[in-house]
């Protein structure tokens, strides 16, 4: 179980919102600083794996990461912790002064963690929906296999804890009054905890791969996210588990590109409600997906994970389409056709005791 865990989960309290789906928990990290980068080129595999290695070098741990890949360029999605942000800022502001492709934008953020989600789309429609009635934008949203995690404004962090109790209830905590009072003294806790044992190679409890899923990409407007929340909801009806889902802010608009993976199989019967969502573009790619993912004891406290797993994709020659890191785990996605290579790739670099499969 990983920290957030540890500190929010649930023991078996009665509910204080019988109205909302019950969850365990939910954290906030507070004092971060987000970077939001594009990189309007698709075709340069080195350029993340050159970001990440230098900030690995740089000893900065990263508890919140995303990337995409379609062919407009590549997304980037870095959080550190506000102490770190000025040696991150000077890296990115270097990488993104090195072509006039590239486009950053800094915030000052907190990270908000939810879980589990038990890979229901009704957990991410209902924070969509919390996000979009409070007038919150995310600037990057990421699953882990327990949590979904989004990266806020920070000023806003108060805002979004309210919003939580709309649609949500938690075993451990009837209001947010009672949720503030949990929290005093655990932040202190909570960036004491850092890892200074650094594997040679890093430890994971196991690899798994959800396997032949069709991967959607959707944007979103800024003002649209309640619209798309309702999309999600009907995929939960429908009961189609949601595999992946990282998300950026873009451009001048913020508006919101979603990389989303579900079941092939399942997801005939609500195909023509995702066409018919107007307000957002989709696109369905033509080859299926895997996902994989995997979390290690050290994955939220150490820096260089991210970086080590793009260079063994690197030296493999696979191109990842979309990864997550947050609540001390990854997943990513790769076509379907690379699973083999990419499980081989993980292996080598990372110490690995079993790899399961999950077929649709």
């Amino acid at each position: 179980m990983d920290r957030l865990s540890r500190e929010n989960a649930g023991h078996g309290a009665e509910p204080g919102n019988t109205g909302g789906t019950c969850l365990g928990g939910f954290k906030i990290l507070w004092d971060c600083a987000h970077f939001s980068l594009f990189y309007e080129n698709a075709q340069d595999p080195e350029y993340v794996l050159d970001i990440c290695s230098t900030l690995s070098e740089s000893q900065l741990n990263l508890p919140f990461f995303t990337f995409g890949l379609d062919q407009r360029g590549q997304y980037l999605g870095i959080t550190v912790e506000s102490n770190a942000a000025p040696r991150a800022q000077e890296i990115l502001h270097n990488f993104s002064a090195q072509s006039d492709k590239a486009f950053l934008k800094a915030h000052k953020s907190s990270i908000l963690s939810i879980f589990p989600h038990r890979n229901r789309p009704e957990i991410a429609a209902s924070l969509l929906h919390a996000f979009s009635e409070s007038k919150i934008q995310p600037a990057a949203m990421a699953n882990s296999s327990a949590a979904i995690s989004a990266v806020i404004d920070r000023g806003l962090a108060p805002q979004a804890a309210q919003a939580l109790f709309g649609p949500f209830c938690f075993n451990t905590y009837r209001t947010p009054e009672d949720w503030k009072l949990a929290q005093k003294g655990k932040e202190k806790i909570y960036k004491e905890i850092i890892a200074s044992y650094q594997e040679k190679r890093p430890k994971v409890y196991s690899l798994n791969w959800d396997l032949d899923l069709d991967l959607f990409e959707v944007w979103s407007p800024s003002d649209g996210l309640g619209s798309f929340a309702e999309l999600i909801r009907r995929l939960d009806r429908a009961e189609v588990n949601l595999a992946f889902l990282v998300s950026f802010a873009v451009g001048v608009n913020q508006e919101h590109k979603f990389f989303l993976a579900f079941p092939h199989a399942k997801l005939d019967t609500v195909q023509e409600d995702l066409r018919h969502l107007t307000s957002c573009r989709i696109i369905l790619r033509p080859r299926t997906v895997s996902v994989f993912s995997m979390n290690g004891p050290h994955f939220g406290d150490r820096y260089g994970i991210a970086a080590l797993l793009f260079r063994c994709f690197y030296e493999a020659l696979i191109r990842p389409i979309a990864v997550g890191c947050t609540v001390a785990s990854i997943m990513g996605l790769v076509e379907s056709d690379r699973v083999k290579a990419a499980t081989e790739a993980i292996k080598a670099s990372f110490d690995v005791p079993a790899v399961m499969e999950k077929q649709h």
